[in-house]
């Protein structure tokens, strides 16, 4: 079986966030089972060949799209060239072997969906159908009416949750159930790759992308609520989005002392990070997943979370949670109560052997090799 993979979002792979740490931790998984070899054919930007020939040797690599000044290009610019890459460029490197499947690991709304080659996608989320304010009216439209392609003539759809699966049917009412398969996303971490971080203990911990639906205001203003009651600085890890908030500029307004922003960190500066937290807090309003409480609960800290959209089911009702997601009053209250009240060291590995078995990248990886199997005999 040959499988044609677009890897055309990872644009350079320099900061792996949420959906390029998924798509990593899925190929070293496709690796550590014996299944990634050659039949799998990459599609990347020249950017991106040389370090995914080093990250999967086993692999075929094929650079289809160069970079060149994409960055430097305004949004439509920058929106046409990404059409022409996948509308165009990617069936046009489809036709030149057979292929028997089209993966792509992401659900970009201009993702090209074969009609002679059978294609799977991983749907991670219908963020923008939940909080269609996150996008200008006209390319709300436009995503919407890609999705359509998106979810009806895709020949199989794999999905991170069973909450996600619901989000589909019940915007796409006439999508066919039985071609969505929930599997849950695959989480590694090498606990011996370490680099150590200068930051002050004790510290509360977060580890998410800047953006307005990780609800970071609520976390801000719970924090400046116990601020003088705790010894704790707050830190704040993970790249600014282009629709994030400013953390700093928040605390200098509301005489936020102890707040430490690192911006992106790698992940041996992500797991010192989360091997010397005292908590682990993430408040978010919207995930299809939701890895970092997880990969929190893996490092045997207490986690703390909100009770919104997949996050119970992810963490198997197992952490901490507070509600409503958006009362920084009541996201207080459970801090205070874990700092004064600990979770025991027995409980902590209970939890963090449990979630490594559930979200065992190898475990995981078999369940996507049965479902590119499965998807290829479809043609």
């Amino acid at each position: 079986m040959k499988i044609a993979v677009n890897l055309l979002f990872l644009m350079a792979g320099n900061q792996l966030e949420g959906i390029g740490q998924f798509t990593l931790n899925l190929f070293l998984g496709l690796h550590a089972i014996g299944k990634l070899n050659g039949n799998f054919h990459l599609f990347v930007f020249d950017t991106f060949a040389e370090k995914a020939q080093r990250l999967f040797p086993e692999a075929r690599i094929i650079p289809i799209a160069a970079m060149g000044d994409f960055h430097n290009l305004n949004k439509y610019h920058r929106f046409l060239k990404l059409l022409y890459i996948e509308q165009y460029l990617i069936p046009h490197f489809l036709g030149k072997e057979r292929y028997d499947l089209l993966f792509h690991p992401f659900n970009a709304a201009d993702a090209y969906i074969s009609h002679k080659v059978p294609t799977l996608v991983t749907i991670h989320d219908l963020y923008f159908r939940n909080f269609p304010s996150s996008l200008s009216k006209k390319y709300y439209i436009y995503v919407k009416h890609r999705y359509n392609d998106l979810v009806y003539n895709s020949k199989h759809i794999i999905v991170p949750s069973q909450f996600v699966k619901q989000d589909i049917l019940k915007y796409y009412p006439h999508a066919d159930p039985g071609k969505i398969t929930v599997i849950n996303n695959p989480i590694l971490i090498d606990y011996n790759k370490t680099t150590e971080f200068p930051i002050e203990k004790p510290y509360i911990l977060s580890v998410n992308s800047i953006r307005r639906h990780k609800n970071i205001i609520t976390l801000l203003e719970a924090f400046r609520l116990i601020e003088d009651q705790v010894d704790h600085h707050l830190v704040l890890a993970g790249a600014t989005s282009y629709d994030g908030i400013d953390p700093a500029q928040n605390a200098a307004q509301n005489k936020i002392k102890k707040l430490i922003v690192t911006g992106y960190v790698s992940n041996e500066q992500r797991n010192y990070l989360y091997q010397n937290a005292d908590i682990f807090i993430s408040p978010s309003l919207h995930e299809g997943f939701g890895m970092t409480p997880i990969e929190a609960a893996l490092f045997a800290i207490p986690v703390l979370t909100s009770r919104t959209t997949s996050i119970p089911e992810i963490t198997r009702n197992m952490v901490n949670y507070y509600e409503p997601a958006d009362d920084p009053h009541a996201l207080a209250e459970q801090i205070m109560k874990l700092i004064e009240n600990p979770q025991s060291q027995t409980e902590l590995l209970q939890i963090k052997n449990t979630l490594a078995r559930e979200y065992d990248y190898e475990k995981i990886a078999a369940l996507y090799f049965d479902a590119f199997e499965i998807t290829g005999r479809l043609n």
